[in-house]
Formats: structure tokens, C-alpha cells, sequence
């Protein structure tokens, strides 16, 4: 009975939206999405104070005519009589204070509007991926054309293992502004999916250091191929250094390929 609930499960685990629902709950939690919502409703929160500052402005323009504010008083006060001295003195004082009310509103939007664009532009961050590509051959081929080693044999690799396929993974990544030494965690991930549509991953993770403030690289990975007849995707995620935890930098995810 054991064994059949594992089994049912992990075809379940596996099926493609079990395995997309999975990815976007790992992406949701390793960007910190929970603190990020709460930082978009505390904006939010704050953005409305310039609206409702120009809005309060342009209601004391309309209302500074006297008839207007009288009928305004006394329409409210049809309904809440014992607020109609209230009422008069904040729409009296509106009208007093609209000018000055729309300039301050329309300057907080203005640079609110402002640091959003500029915000934008620095988390820009310098950060560009490219040509996330995959290619299949031996171990032997990736060791000598990836890693430039002339004699793979004196690595300590079995021939086993150096006459194993493998799935070479090549990306182009473009670092701009940043300091020299600067690690930047990077994260390989290959998706393999069969033709039942099943879903597996696996990771590396490795660290690109760079040697001037603006380094490019020419990247490389590779995969054992762990089956056949499935067909392999694979993402790449660069994060800021010391936060391999937070959210990408640049992310960028290849065709399938399938053999």
C-alpha cells in the first residue's frame, strides 16, 4: 500500500503543472515575494497621499465660490446636522488652502513619479544575459573545449565517466559597473520532460568573478545526460553578490532541445 501511495505521488510530483506550480512557488520564495507584497501595499499606501493631497486642492478651488460651499454645508447637514459647523470650517479652510495644497501634491507625485523612473534605471544594475544554448557530447569533448584541458586524463576522471554523454550548457553574460573581485552567484538548472509530460531538475550552482569592474564572459555548464528519449530545457539565474537567496538579477531560459 506504501509503495503504491509513493509511486501515485510521485507521478503526481511530476505531472507538467505540479512542476510549473513548483517552480513558481520556489521562484516566489527565493525572490522573498511575501516581504515584496508587503513592500508593493506599503507603497501603494503612500502613493495615495499626493492623490488625495492634489485632489483636496482642486476640491478647494471648486468650492471657493460661497454659494457653492453654502450648499455644500447644507446638503450634509441634512443628514448629519450636528456636523455642519465642522463641515463649513474644513471646506471654508479648503478653499483658503487649495492653491498651496495642489503645488505640494503635485510635487510629491511628480517626484514620486521621478525616483520610480530612476529607481528603474539603477536596478537595471549592469547585468545582461545571452544565448542560453545546449549541445550534447562526451565528457572528453566539454573538458577539452570548455575547459581548454589538453590531457583530460591526468583529472582523475574514470573512462567511464570522461566517455559519458553530457549536455554542455553555453551563455554570454555582460557585467557593467560593478567592482573588480565582485562573486555573483549563478544558478543552472535543467528541466528534462518525457513524453508523458513529466517533469525532473537539477541544479548547479556556481560563482562568476569578475577580473575589471566590466567583465564579460563566455559561460559554460554541463549535465550528465540522465536518460533518454526526454526532451531538456535549461534557465540560468544570476544573483546579486552575498544574495543568492533574493531575487535574479537577469534570468534567461534556452529552447528545448531534444535529441
Amino acid at each position: 500500500m506504501r509503495e503504491r501511495l509513493l509511486a501515485a505521488s510521485t507521478r503526481l510530483v511530476g505531472t507538467p503543472r505540479v512542476a510549473l506550480a513548483r517552480r513558481v512557488l520556489d521562484r516566489f520564495g527565493a525572490a522573498d515575494g511575501g516581504l515584496l507584497a508587503a513592500g508593493v501595499a506599503y507603497n501603494s499606501v503612500l502613493a495615495l497621499i499626493p492623490i488625495a493631497i492634489v485632489a483636496t486642492g482642486f476640491a478647494g478651488l471648486i468650492l471657493n465660490d460661497a454659494r457653492s460651499r453654502a450648499e455644500l454645508v447644507r446638503s450634509i447637514a441634512a443628514f448629519l446636522p450636528p456636523l455642519a459647523g465642522v463641515v463649513d470650517e474644513i471646506v471654508s479652510g479648503l478653499s483658503r488652502a487649495s492653491p498651496s495644497l495642489s503645488i505640494v501634491g503635485l510635487f510629491l507625485s511628480l517626484g514620486d513619479r521621478a525616483q520610480s523612473v530612476f529607481g528603474s534605471s539603477a536596478a537595471d544594475n549592469g547585468v545582461q544575459l545571452q544565448k542560453a544554448t545546449l549541445k550534447p557530447m562526451t565528457f572528453t569533448a566539454y573538458l577539452k573545449s570548455r575547459q581548454n584541458e589538453s590531457n583530460v586524463t591526468r583529472l582523475g576522471y574514470s573512462r567511464k565517466d570522461l566517455a559519458a554523454k553530457v549536455l554542455a550548457v553555453d551563455f554570454d553574460a555582460r557585467f557593467t559597473g560593478w567592482t573588480k573581485g565582485a562573486n555573483f552567484p549563478v544558478k543552472v538548472t535543467l528541466e528534462s520532460r518525457d513524453a508523458a509530460g513529466h517533469s525532473r531538475f537539477a541544479e548547479h550552482e556556481v560563482i562568476e568573478t569578475l577580473d575589471a569592474p566590466t567583465d564579460f564572459c563566455g559561460c559554460h555548464a554541463f549535465f550528465f545526460v540522465p536518460r533518454s528519449g526526454v526532451a531538456y530545457r535549461v534557465s540560468v539565474d544570476v544573483f546579486r553578490p552575498g544574495a543568492p537567496n533574493a531575487e535574479p538579477l537577469r534570468s534567461i531560459e534556452s529552447s528545448w532541445y531534444r535529441p
